[in-house]
């Protein structure tokens, strides 16, 4: 709820009132779930309207950060669980944003039910938890059964080795080049071996799904940059707005007006190399701070002072999944506590994608036999390669060939890593 103003010098609006998901609510709006008109009549010279907005026209990440009741978000969740069309673009983040309820299950099985929707057996894995070698066992029987795409997809996404999972999503995705969630799986596990041209056919043709679409779109942005000799120009007007992700990645790398009036202007004065005016930035924000005290301390130009305040840290804080494999870097550089940042690693990712990273962290590996090294991380998911050229640059001070440092730069966005000019 908003009030929208009017005067004879201009108009403007107030600061919105959230209200939450009530299922019954109030009002003394005259304006509902449409945009107040542009200007009105005023004897006075002001006059305002209070405005109702809705969100449900926004995406799921955007809706599940305005809710203010814990109540209120599981109810709106669980709704979408029952009611959205799995092939929907955010059925898969409403599911995610209710895994804790003790109901999302019986839901979920009722569904399944029903219908069986490669996303909702895709949903039945990724929920499995213990259970999930039995889920897997059953759709292995489904493929043998019954091989069509949908069904060997499933089977793939149970292979535990990196790479015998990546053959076996290839050759899925050579016999049904059409089908959205091979041609996803096919074009990530392409793009992890650098075919770039041959990834991009396969994410474009994974747009055509709804359910897809977003995380192709991140992916397609990803190796458009990484495809480009300079990614500083180019645009994603095609792929804006289909992507929540993506379209947040770029406005901290563009430092968009929203960016700078907050905490966030921090990942834009670091996509600058601006690293003491990044860390001050964050200052008011501990969780921030920390994140980028790691990337800035691993950054081109980093001085003595921010490394040894990013080596002072505890694992437990500034550590994510896209930080912890600078930091481990940093750390076998320049001395710090890299065991401790490596069970962090362990914990965030599969024991296989931890020890096909580390030997990155090797200075005397990535001189004597670097294409041994680039081989380990060519079936990890994409951008896993980058975060291993990320790590190059650390350990070697910069020292690698061009083409690391442009694909370190390019496939991950600026707030996903330590600034290199």
């Amino acid at each position: 709820e908003w009030r929208a103003t009017y005067s004879r010098y201009g108009g403007g609006s107030e600061e919105p009132r959230l209200l939450g998901a009530p299922r019954w609510t109030a009002t003394d709006a005259t304006v509902h779930f449409r945009e107040p008109p542009r200007s009105v009549s005023s004897r006075s010279g002001y006059s305002s309207i209070l405005v109702l907005h809705g969100a449900a026209d926004q995406p799921a990440q955007r809706q599940l950060a305005l809710f203010q009741r814990p109540d209120e978000l599981r109810a709106a969740a669980l709704a979408h669980a029952r009611f959205d069309e799995p092939s929907s673009a955010d059925f898969a983040t409403w599911v995610y944003a209710a895994r804790e309820a003790p109901e999302l299950p019986a839901i979920l099985a009722a569904r399944l039910g029903a219908r069986g929707d490669v996303e909702l057996l895709r949903l039945e894995q990724d929920l499995a938890g213990d259970a999930r070698e039995e889920v897997c066992a059953r759709h292995r029987a489904l493929a043998s059964e019954s091989p069509t795409a949908d069904h060997l997809y499933l089977a793939t996404r149970c292979i535990a080795d990196p790479r015998a999972r990546a053959e076996a999503t290839l050759d899925a995705y050579a016999q049904h080049t059409g089908h959205p969630f091979l041609a996803f799986a096919g074009g990530m596990a392409l793009a992890s071996r650098g075919q770039r041209e041959e990834a991009l056919a396969a994410l474009e043709r994974a747009r055509a799904r709804p359910s897809v679409a977003a995380h192709a779109a991140l992916s397609l942005a990803r190796l458009r940059r990484w495809s480009a000799t300079s990614f500083a120009t180019l645009h994603f007007d095609a792929l804006t707005g289909v992507s929540p992700e993506l379209d947040f990645r770029l406005a901290l790398e563009r430092g968009d007006e929203w960016v700078m009036q907050g905490d966030l202007r921090a990942y834009a004065l670091l996509a600058r190399g601006e690293l003491e005016a990044a860390l001050a930035a964050a200052r008011g924000t501990p969780e921030v701070h920390d994140d980028v005290t790691r990337l800035a301390a691993a950054s081109d130009g980093a001085s003595e002072r921010v490394r040894a305040a990013a080596l002072a840290l505890p694992a437990d804080r500034g550590i994510d999944p896209l930080t912890v494999w600078s930091a481990i870097a940093l750390a076998t550089r320049h001395g710090g506590d890299a065991a401790s940042l490596v069970a962090a690693a362990r914990e965030l990712y599969d024991d296989a994608i931890v020890d096909a990273m580390l030997p990155w962290a090797d200075p005397s590996r990535l001189r004597d036999e670097p294409d041994a090294l680039v081989a380990l991380v060519d079936d990890l998911v994409f951008p896993l390669r980058a975060h291993a050229r990320v790590m190059a640059l650390v350990v070697l001070d910069g020292d690698v060939p061009p083409e690391w440092r442009h694909e370190a730069r390019a496939a991950l966005f600026a707030s996903e890593r330590p600034y290199f000019r």
